[in-house]
């Protein structure tokens, strides 16, 4: 099969069958499985290959940079994606609700931490020193007065005498201008015994 000819010395298929390929009628391979094309040179990716992935033998895709996966239908996140987080671009996490962050590593509480606490895994708050509750919400601590002092700046009006010539004579004149003072005063705030 293949060949015509008194002789059976003419191919029917010139081009040649390749991976495996016959020639069964003239042009015509009939390719192994994994081939396609006129002459089986054509590789075939079954589902097709993805996100801009080449097929380069039977099943295999040649995956660009940022996928990966036997159809390339995956994305590559170089610095994963934590808490459950799924990577749908290239180095892109999709967070679920109780992480932020360009990796999802970052917890995040709802409802939020309250008095400057941090958020810690498992929708906990991670509660500073005179606080406590699921929030850190209630401060417990010793209030103190404490003088604090805090600078002030206005505008004071001061006399000025300046000498003039009035003919042969010497007058004086009186002018007025600003100048800018700061003065230091003193309130009384409440602080936190140990802040």
């Amino acid at each position: 099969p293949g060949f015509h000819g008194s002789l059976c010395q003419d191919s029917l298929c010139p081009q040649g069958c390749y991976n495996g390929g016959q020639c069964l009628t003239a042009n015509q391979c009939n390719c192994t499985a994994g081939w396609t094309g006129t002459d089986c040179t054509i590789p075939v990716c079954e589902p097709p290959c993805q996100r801009g992935g080449r097929c380069v033998g039977p099943q295999t895709c040649l995956c660009p940079s940022a996928t990966h996966g036997p159809s390339c239908q995956n994305y590559t996140c170089t610095r994963g994606c934590y808490n459950g987080g799924v990577c749908v671009g290239p180095d892109l996490c999709e967070c679920p609700v109780n992480a932020t962050g360009p990796t999802c590593s970052q917890p995040l509480c709802d409802p939020p931490c309250e008095n400057g606490a941090a958020c810690g895994p498992g929708n906990t708050c991670l509660c500073g020193p005179h606080t406590t509750g699921t929030r850190c919400q209630t401060r417990n601590c010793d209030y103190r007065f404490v003088q604090e002092p805090y600078t002030r700046g206005f505008r004071k009006l001061v006399k000025k005498r300046v000498e003039t010539k009035c003919g042969v004579k010497t007058c004086f004149r009186t002018l007025a201008e600003y100048h800018t003072v700061y003065k230091t005063f003193y309130r009384t705030v409440y602080k936190c015994a140990g802040d």
